[in-house]
């Protein structure tokens, strides 16, 4: 399965990063060229850093997919950003359907609702540390 994935092990793959902070959820997309239905990125890579602040982080969803019995089950955490969010690729990732932004990551099934439960309870804790802050001016 990975020598076919990697062409034999000669264009490994570019996996997106993802960064939580107190402050921020920052997330650094990889892009290859496709070759024979596959990502090649012995043929180059391009890569997107978008920076997303935890006020803006609105609603945080989970959906789990398996393509087939041997492919790799995966979760797509989806962040739903507010109207205002200034997310420096945003436009290419937007919802069509209701032109609402979003942030959209990949991750092993086996962490997605941990991954996903991660940044609920950092944003959360960002809007309390904010509203305490607020209130001590």
């Amino acid at each position: 399965h990975w020598l076919v994935h990697t062409c034999c092990g000669a264009c490994p793959p570019q996996m997106d990063h993802y960064k939580l902070t107190s402050t921020a959820l920052k997330i650094t997309h990889n892009h290859s060229p496709i070759c024979c239905g596959r990502k090649c990125t012995c043929l180059g890579v391009r890569v997107e850093n978008d920076t997303h602040p935890l006020d803006q982080i609105v609603d945080v969803d989970t959906v789990h997919m398996q393509d087939t019995c041997i492919g790799v089950a995966m979760t797509r955490v989806t962040c739903h950003l507010s109207q205002m969010s200034q997310g420096d690729a945003l436009g290419g990732r937007e919802s069509e359907s209701r032109w609402k932004p979003t942030a959209e990551m990949m991750v092993p099934m086996r962490i997605g609702e941990e991954f996903a439960a991660q940044i609920r309870n950092q944003v959360e804790e960002y809007k309390m540390t904010s509203l305490h802050y607020l209130k001590g001016l």
